[in-house]
């Protein structure tokens, strides 16, 4: 899949939610005693079966991503087909048409191979920054199958495309590192409504790019902080980003604003 509309960095918020080979989810290492081990380990129901994420046919969730102060955009994504080893979800916000997505879906987890513009994490569109991306080598887990307190897992992701700025335009090529930890549950209150022991989990997201601009090489890096909420059944609910991009701050609040599951 190609990203031929502009997206948000504040999207990073899903991609590694709910955002293609899927390396083993990292146990954290060994802590201090009496803390026990966390681990995660593969839930039996099924490849596609999750303890944060109900992948069911039919099952729908809108958002509502504030970008900023005053920059607010909506989109909703909805599962289309389910498969034995994987699913497709359809991502549509206002003005811009349908996106389709396929999740492969692994013993240790869920994972995306390709940038998703509605749903979070890896939007390039910060200050009018423009991004045209293509993804590949996905590895790790987005969303791993079954998350214990203190479970840590990578999730990374290889890029190669544009950015553009006004009448600036760049080739780039780079890559996308996260490391996400689940840290706790606590009581998250949004507008769908009041989510109880819902799971929070926190990470780092690092681009690593090389832009060539009129034959002269710019490398940089950029680091972003995630914290995500997660409703056990119901699916992403909250998610905060802030970091700088290109000597740009930027922040984003992502929060489910209604969902449709089957059978409710």
């Amino acid at each position: 899949m190609r990203i031929t509309k502009p997206t948000r960095f504040a999207a990073l918020s899903l991609l590694f939610a709910f955002a293609a080979a899927c390396s083993p989810v990292v146990p954290t290492p060994t802590p201090v005693p009496p803390t026990p081990t966390p681990t995660v380990t593969p839930n039996p129901a099924g490849l596609c079966a999750n303890t944060l994420i109900p992948v069911k046919e039919g099952a729908s969730w809108t958002y509502n991503n504030n970008v900023g102060t005053s920059n607010l955009e909506q989109f909703t994504a909805t599962i289309t087909e389910v498969r034995p080893d994987g699913f497709s979800v359809a991502v549509s916000s206002a003005g811009n048409p349908t996106v389709n997505q396929d999740w492969t879906c692994k013993p240790d987890g869920l994972v995306a191979s390709d940038f998703n513009p509605g749903q979070g994490f890896m939007g390039l569109n910060v200050a009018g920054i423009q991004a045209n991306l293509s993804s590949a080598n996905a590895t790790g887990v987005i969303v791993p199958a079954n998350v214990q307190q203190g479970a840590q897992w990578p999730f990374g992701i290889d890029m190669a495309g544009s950015l553009s700025q006004g009448n600036l335009s760049a080739d780039l090529k780079g890559n996308i590192a996260s490391s996400m930890q689940a840290v706790g549950t606590e009581s998250v209150t949004v507008p769908a409504g009041t989510f109880n022991n819902a799971v929070k989990v926190q990470g780092t997201s690092t681009v690593t790019v090389n832009a060539s601009y009129q034959g002269i090489n710019l490398p940089f890096t950029s680091t972003a902080n995630l914290t995500l909420w997660f409703a056990p059944g119901v699916g992403w609910i909250k998610s905060t980003v802030s970091g700088n991009l290109l000597g740009t701050a930027f922040s984003a609040t992502t929060e489910l604003q209604s969902y449709k599951l089957p059978n409710q």
